[in-house]
């Protein structure tokens, strides 16, 4: 297309080969100066990776996601782990007020678990609107890990809200 050899040109001079995919300035895909000039390998090159890059960055993502749905778990075992904790220190499980969970002696953990079951809802709303921002443009995450986080999250806090040892009703007295 961009040699000496026009063997492979058609009547009007132009190329019959496919044109890169690259955009210019120049306005005249014969120009000298033309970014996207054929040189042997290197269109195939340049476009395998970006396409192995743009995988890899997918890849991130969809990790990044996955991440996002198993924090607010992440959070709810360490919440039970507290109680665990409790447990074995008092020799009873907790219930409310007895024994007042910031006087177990367990205070980095008990910090750790109030911080958590605060950014539970807060997480969970930022990965799904990034999530959506990332589908809508690229479209190379699933629509089931757009949804995901948010909904774990909720589900989360509706079973801490209904569950059956009332251990959440111990901690946050």
């Amino acid at each position: 297309m961009f040699t000496d050899d026009d063997s492979d040109a058609e009547p009007d001079g132009r190329a019959n080969s496919p044109e890169p995919l690259c955009f210019h300035a120049s306005r005249d895909p014969h120009a000298s100066d033309f970014v996207g000039a054929r040189r042997p390998g290197l269109s195939l090159t340049f476009t395998l990776a970006a396409s192995h890059a743009m995988q890899q960055y997918a890849r991130i993502k969809i990790r990044l996601l996955t991440g996002a749905v198993a924090y607010p778990l992440l959070c709810l075992a360490v919440f039970y782990l507290l109680v665990l904790r409790t447990r074995l220190a008092v020799g009873h499980w907790p219930y409310y007020a007895h024994p007042d969970p910031k006087d177990t002696g367990f205070d980095i953990h008990y910090f750790a678990v109030g911080l958590g079951l605060v950014t539970v809802p807060v997480f969970g709303l930022v990965a799904s609107a990034l999530g959506l921002v990332t589908r809508l443009r690229f479209r190379d995450v699933p629509w089931w890990l757009v949804l995901a986080p948010f909904l774990v999250a909720v589900a989360t806090i509706v079973y801490l809200n209904i569950e059956p040892g009332d251990f959440i009703g111990w901690y946050m007295d």
